[in-house]
């Protein structure tokens, strides 16, 4: 389904509600911020007899890898992720897997830690000089590397830096614009951006009808995940050295 189909089911779904002040706009943000609910994998879970309690499911989903690569800078610890500015390239939502490449080509997985826990505590002090990357933390929405990168521990080159993450879907915003929920699970989308119309019309009723058929239909997505015909999607581009991951 194309952006514009999708658009008309939402809109078809909530003909029947008297909106006052509803434009094309409004139908547009209900739709990418259900795209960006889609990615984050969230669903509420049914609650238990004996509990009132709602139970928050999120699952990363396989088909929404990518992959960047960048060069590290002499003695810089912080790198920017990916902000969904290049083409191809997909917003940072979290990260799966980050490596160092040397010079002899030689693969290393970085470890991940909690930036504090590196600064705050003595037997981690080695990994604030310089040195070998080994560790690394995901925080202000930026890549910190410990030690700080010292490229003459790598023939005076810059180190490699591969980052597997899991991302943000670009939104949609061409009447022809797709991706892989609006041409597999285009459902999914409609029944949460439907509920996002409701809500903001205050009919609770049709939005919890709206938002339990996309809750169902979103923990029947992530159930048979791992089963779905999709594979990952992997997609890298080489930025200038030292000006970012992804940019």
């Amino acid at each position: 389904m194309q952006f514009s189909e999708l658009q008309t089911a939402v809109n078809d779904n909530l003909e029947s509600s008297q909106f006052t002040n509803w434009t094309a706009a409004l139908t547009k943000r209900w739709i990418n911020r259900a795209l960006r609910w889609a990615c984050e994998g969230q669903v509420i879970l049914p609650e238990k007899s004996e509990s009132l309690v709602k139970r928050l499911m999120s699952h990363d989903f396989s088909f929404l890898i990518n992959e960047v690569q960048a060069s590290t800078v002499d003695g810089q610890r912080t790198y920017a992720l990916p902000n969904g500015a290049t083409t191809n390239v997909w917003e940072f939502r979290k990260d799966k897997n980050v490596e160092l490449v040397d010079v002899n080509n030689y693969r290393v997985p970085l470890t991940k830690f909690h930036k504090t826990d590196i600064e705050d505590d003595p037997q981690f002090a080695y990994l604030t000089g310089e040195g070998t990357p080994s560790h690394f933390c995901i925080e202000q929405f930026r890549l910190w590397l410990y030690c700080l990168p010292d490229h003459s521990q790598n023939q005076d080159t810059a180190f490699s830096i591969n980052m597997e993450y899991y991302g943000y879907l670009p939104d949609l915003s061409a009447d022809d614009d797709s991706n892989d929920f609006t041409l597999k699970f285009p459902e999914l989308i409609e029944y949460k951006a439907t509920a996002l119309g409701f809500g903001w019309a205050k009919d609770t009723d049709a939005e919890k009808e709206y938002e339990d058929k996309a809750n169902r239909r979103m923990l029947e997505l992530i159930t048979n995940d791992e089963a779905i015909d999709l594979g990952g999607i992997e997609r890298g581009m080489e930025p200038s050295a030292g000006a970012s991951i992804g940019v």
